[in-house]
């Protein structure tokens, strides 16, 4: 009976290398449940940006399409949290349609309205921050008789 207990040293040893291959593989399951939910929400947080801007682009090109030089809305958002910020517009003319969406973490999207221009506060770019609540869009006309839709961040 010793003799046989003597003979199986193996099973001593393998043991412990059975529960640390189990806890490498538990880990290695973990690390990726954890890095597809990141994933999952980081793709959420876009799809949600996306949704509010195209919000935002409806209604300016509404105002845009039928509005009279002066009109002006209030319009409510939820921008999310992830979001670095939005910009709308720019300095150059023929660019005036353009936005885009950069998240916190980097990734960048680009969209172009063709039946609006946006301008800020100053005649060039307007930014939007992540939490953002609300924008004021006013329609008006510029010194050469183009329309412009003014967007305004209030919260």
């Amino acid at each position: 009976m010793i003799k046989g207990l003597l003979k199986d040293r193996g099973g001593v040893f393998e043991l412990p290398i059975q529960y640390v291959i189990a806890a490498i593989v538990a880990l290695i399951v973990i690390s990726l449940i954890f890095v597809s939910a990141q994933k999952m929400y980081r793709d959420y947080q876009l799809k949600e940006a996306i949704k509010e801007v195209d919000k935002i682009v409806k209604e300016a090109e509404l105002m845009y399409s039928t509005g009279d030089d002066g009109t002006k809305i209030t319009l409510e958002i939820d921008i999310p949290s992830g979001v670095e910020k939005i910009v709308f517009g720019s300095s150059e003319k023929i660019l005036a349609g353009n936005y885009y969406i950069i998240m916190k973490w980097g990734e960048k999207w680009d969209g172009f309205a063709k039946n609006v221009k946006f301008t800020g506060e100053d005649g060039g770019q307007v930014v939007i921050y992540g939490n953002t609540k609300e924008v004021v869009l006013y329609l008006f006309k510029n010194g050469e008789g183009e329309k412009y839709v003014k967007i305004s961040p209030t919260g």
